[in-house]
């Protein structure tokens, strides 16, 4: 399941291992996106990809079966073995510009996409142990140079099909813009032809930079494109006149009551109470089944209101109540332990 990352504490984290912080000439980046295009071929070397590759159908030769697609927002096309290949055949995935800060004239900043792109496949040989390897959420960084970097998070997987969570901490790309073309203009700037070279090698089946891998023609991960939509914030303005004071707002809300005050003075005397006493009574039979010694409280069967607490161990009640209190009639007795395994009450006769 693809992973969602917040698109500016990421991009923070590319920026401060990658490129720094964005330089005052940068300009807020407001929209656009990222292209990833791949030919899907697989001919004789040089003319492969991992396109091609990847989506072949026989697994007992050591191929995928695979299906290569976009995951909102990102959108474009779904490669499979049926898929047509050859030259003129491209895979093509677009991602949406979240964020970012970009200066055209510097080719200074970075680019933060949302969206991802999934290569699901098979363990080749017998070709029932699924995987699926993705590129999720990246960011390009641009330093000024004909190298940019791009990195992602997402699911690696290793030549034997075992996959394992990775972070954007180091390039899964690095971009060479040597032969980029584009143009700038009303805020918009495009740059096409940016051509990856593999950077780690925990994302895709265990590629490394082999010598046939570099040197495959149409290039193995295919190109990269960006459009990008900035704006153009100019300098801080002067503090404007202070407005008029506004009319007179609505009655709030009655608000919390206060801090309790100090202890008033202490009362007169009242009259004596009724002392307690400690009543034996022995039942007609056991009130609960257990036979240990239970803390019970005696209640009127009329009211539920509480005349005495006290024990009771099988027959024998233990019970304190207000002196005159007649016990003769019949009660409710209530266990108050808090958590009581049999019956909480039941109900007593006391002739």
């Amino acid at each position: 399941m693809r992973r969602l990352v917040a698109p500016a504490a990421a991009a923070a984290a590319v920026m401060a291992c990658a490129a720094g912080p964005a330089q005052a000439t940068e300009k807020p980046v407001v929209g656009g996106h990222l292209k990833w295009s791949i030919v899907n071929i697989w001919n004789a070397e040089p003319q492969r990809t991992l396109l091609g590759f990847f989506t072949r159908s026989n697994c007992a030769m050591g191929n995928f079966k695979g299906v290569v697609s976009p995951l909102a927002p990102a959108t474009g096309d779904t490669i499979d073995s049926n898929s047509p290949k050859g030259l003129d055949q491209v895979g093509a995935w677009t991602l949406p510009i979240v964020g970012g800060s970009y200066d055209a004239e510097t080719k200074t900043g970075f680019v933060k996409m949302l969206g991802a792109v999934r290569w699901a496949g098979f363990v080749p040989a017998a070709c029932t142990t699924p995987f699926a390897a993705t590129v999720e959420d990246p960011t390009v960084v641009f330093d000024g140079t004909n190298t940019a970097k791009l990195y992602a998070s997402g699911t690696g997987v290793n030549n034997s099909g075992a996959e394992a969570p990775y972070v954007a901490d180091t390039p899964l790309f690095t971009l060479d813009l040597s032969a980029a073309t584009g143009e700038t203009a009303d805020g918009e700037s495009t740059v096409e032809n940016l051509v990856p070279t593999l950077a780690r090698f925990d994302v895709f089946f265990g590629l490394t930079n082999t010598v046939a891998l570099l040197a495959r023609n149409p290039n193995n991960f295919g190109g990269f494109a960006v459009d990008i939509a900035t704006i153009d914030t100019g300098p801080k303005g002067d503090k404007g006149d202070t407005g008029a004071t506004g009319s007179t707002g609505p009655v709030g809300p009655v608000g919390p009551a206060g801090p309790v005050g100090p202890v008033g003075p202490q009362g007169k005397p009242g009259k004596a109470g009724k002392s307690a006493t400690v009543r034996s009574v022995t039942l007609r039979r056991s009130a609960f089944a257990s036979r240990g010694t239970l803390g019970v409280e005696l209640r009127s069967r009329k009211t539920g209101n509480v005349v005495g607490t006290g024990t009771v161990k099988g027959r024998a009640l233990k019970v304190k109540v207000l002196e005159g209190t007649k016990l003769k009639g019949t009660w409710t007795l209530r266990r108050t332990a808090k958590k009581v395994a049999s019956a909480r009450s039941v109900r007593i006769s006391i002739g």
